[in-house]
């Protein structure tokens, strides 16, 4: 879990996990969000952009009731980073999207979008 991100509030949210661990499953995480969906891979819906914005809003929504930082919240938050760098990485203008015609730049926009809203959110959480 501690290699999912890089991003500072990402490091910041797992240091205050330290000496806690609990593994309950977040009822209004994506299924993908959880310890007992057992992959590590997120679903094709995730690069989709109405899969794409039904996962932020739902972190979003999650991380607003917490009242403590969760492992599994912070399993949330890394498997989204992760998902999105591995769609600015891979991402060239054969993707396909069944949403919509975008252009590369419209893409990487959303991509870039994402990204920062799930910051956000980690920094309200710690």
């Amino acid at each position: 879990m501690k290699g999912l991100s890089n991003h500072r509030h990402y490091k910041a949210a797992f240091k205050i996990l330290k000496g806690r661990f609990l593994l309950d499953d977040i009822e209004g995480l994506p299924i993908w969000a959880s310890w007992s969906s057992g992959d590590s891979n997120l679903p094709q819906s995730f690069y989709e952009v109405g899969g794409l914005e039904l996962a932020v809003t739902d972190i979003g929504a999650v991380a607003s009731r917490a009242e403590s930082v969760e492992h599994t919240l912070v399993l949330a938050f890394g498997l989204a980073l992760r998902g999105l760098a591995y769609a600015r990485e891979t991402h060239d203008e054969s993707m396909e999207y069944p949403d919509m015609e975008q252009s590369m730049e419209q893409s990487m926009g959303l991509i870039d979008d994402a990204e920062g809203r799930i910051l956000s959110i980690i920094e309200r959480t710690v």
